[in-house]
């Protein structure tokens, strides 16, 4: 996102879903409006409010300029959030420490489900192509490294992807923090008792 400078005079219009500006003599120049941060303008330039209406749509603030440079105002489209509710609720939600330990489990939560889906698919990727990695570089850079977890605990098939994806519930009896241990022990290859693979 840029802020565009308009220095020459003319006339600033909507076209096409983007914006024109057109100078004295007829050229036309477009302005992407996705890559527009704000306007400012210090040339005599004509607009609608057709054109202002767009800008407002797309959040881009106007700053209007007097020929000497001096500040002369500015239109600014209205903000979305009228009332501040959303940040009532999550001011409301940090003061309560339940409430945010809450939400923080399910953030970690959330990113753990996301690592082991990624890993998951990197090694099945792998199996499918029947790559291996050199023995030169066990740990290549940009790279998961040689096997993190043992086979068994990574999802292997479409069934166990959807079970993962449908287990919804308390942080506390997802993820009991008891059965964390074994997990990292069976990871590391250990066999830990009462602890089964995945099938």
């Amino acid at each position: 996102m840029k802020n565009y400078y308009l220095l020459s005079n003319g006339r600033l219009r909507r076209h096409d879903n983007t914006l024109v500006m057109e100078n004295a003599e007829g050229r036309k120049k477009p302005i992407p409006i996705e890559d527009v941060d704000s306007l400012y303008l210090y040339g005599e330039i004509d607009l609608n409010t057709k054109a202002l209406t767009f800008l407002s749509s797309k959040k881009v603030p106007l700053h209007v300029f007097n020929y000497y440079g001096f500040y002369s105002g500015s239109y600014y489209p209205r903000e979305y959030l009228h009332s501040g509710y959303l940040l009532v609720h999550q001011v409301r939600h940090y003061s309560d420490s339940a409430r945010r330990l809450t939400l923080v489990r399910e953030l970690v939560r959330a990113s753990a489900h996301s690592m082991l889906r990624n890993v998951a698919y990197y090694a099945n990727r792998r199996k499918a192509d029947g790559a291996s990695l050199p023995d030169s570089d066990p740990d290549p850079t940009g790279e998961i490294g040689v096997e993190a977890a043992s086979e068994p605990y990574l999802p292997q098939d479409a069934a166990l992807e959807a079970a993962i994806d449908a287990s919804e519930g308390d942080a506390d009896t997802a993820f009991p923090s008891s059965e964390a241990p074994a997990t990292l022990a069976a990871s590391a290859g250990e066999a830990e008792p009462g602890l089964e693979p995945a099938p």
